[in-house]
């Protein structure tokens, strides 16, 4: 949660997008109603493709095996995932795992056809799952180093006022 969320905020900032348009809860223990963060505008000039409208996001740590097609109606049927579903936000379901491109497209399928029969039309869905979310990281490495343990004294951080990147100093 902490890792996707550091990761939408730098996007957002990156994109302009003031931080008061983000909603984020890092209690996992609070029940959400399927929604663990919220972008309320669209981000301008994302190029990852994910933030093109308001979304609505949800976080699993769970492996994929154990996810079903009941697991996914029942994460998207959540009342304030569904409440903005039905505003016309995009639901982004983020798994931290890898799966298959076929595993994904039927997963994003399933959330469709749900999305279809909240709103009437089974656009806006997106599956995140590990590899998806690492390569945005990859755009942020002051993101990804505060996850992975490195020697501090070996990099220098410098702030051009918006972008925040990590320069080898070996």
């Amino acid at each position: 949660t902490e890792f996707v969320d550091l990761l939408i905020r730098a996007h957002a900032s990156r994109c302009r997008l003031p931080a008061s348009m983000l909603a984020t809860n890092l209690r996992v223990t609070q029940r959400d109603g399927g929604v663990d963060t919220e972008v309320l505008q669209p981000m301008p000039g994302d190029d990852s493709g994910w933030f093109g409208v308001p979304t609505c996001w949800q976080y699993k740590s769970s492996k994929s095996t154990g996810i079903t097609k009941k697991d996914l109606k029942n994460e998207i049927q959540k009342p304030y995932a569904s409440q903005l579903i039905q505003r016309g936000y995009g639901y982004r379901w983020c798994i931290c795992d890898d799966i298959t491109a076929q595993k994904k497209a039927d997963w994003k399928r399933i959330l469709e056809n749900e999305v279809k029969s909240l709103r009437g039309q089974p656009d806006l869905v997106e599956i995140l799952t590990a590899s998806d979310l690492a390569d945005l990281a990859s755009h942020y490495p002051a993101v990804a180093g505060w996850f992975v343990p490195a020697p501090t004294d070996r990099f220098l951080l410098f702030d051009d006022d918006r972008e925040v990147e990590l320069v080898w100093n070996g």
